[in-house]
């Protein structure tokens, strides 16, 4: 399969204020652009967020984009079809029930620590197999920890 290189989708103003801060917090170039909220560039891939709510992503890290970042922290779920990979808007995708096995098997990774100044550094796979394992863990609450939020009353 060839990988697509232009993607387009809606998104409404909160979620690409989201977007830019995860951009910034991976170093993406962000510059103004007439009629853009943003213009982020880095390597492969170029991001636009216009202010009509179209956002477009361009570029040959265009697909990984959408896959490991617009998917899971913006849009929270499979944009696209894994077998065709055809463009689908998040409202379009709203009018469909969100299916966990769509996102089987999967596996996500995430590190701690700076091992490379200070102390030890600890990285730790999970790898969800099935269906009904990932259902059993979204029913348990279990998500992505930049998805988590503290709770200041169990600290009264």
């Amino acid at each position: 399969m060839e990988d697509k290189k232009n993607f387009v989708f809606m998104i409404t103003e909160g979620d690409a204020a989201k977007l830019r801060r995860i951009l910034l917090d991976r170093s993406f170039l962000i510059t103004a652009l007439p009629y853009a909220w943003y213009k982020a560039a880095k390597e492969k891939v170029n991001v636009t967020a216009y202010q009509s709510g179209k956002l477009v992503i361009q570029g040959a890290g265009a697909s990984e984009f959408v896959e490991f970042i617009l998917e899971p922290e913006i849009l929270q779920e499979r944009a696209f079809d894994p077998e065709q990979r055809g463009e689908m808007t998040k409202e379009a995708k709203k009018e469909t029930n969100f299916d966990p096995a769509s996102f089987i098997p999967h596996a996500g990774i995430d590190e701690s620590g700076k091992g490379d100044f200070f102390g030890p550094l600890v990285i730790a796979c999970a790898f969800i197999p099935d269906g009904e394992t990932a259902q059993k863990l979204l029913d348990a609450g279990v998500k992505d920890s930049k998805e988590i939020k503290s709770d200041a009353s169990i600290l009264k």
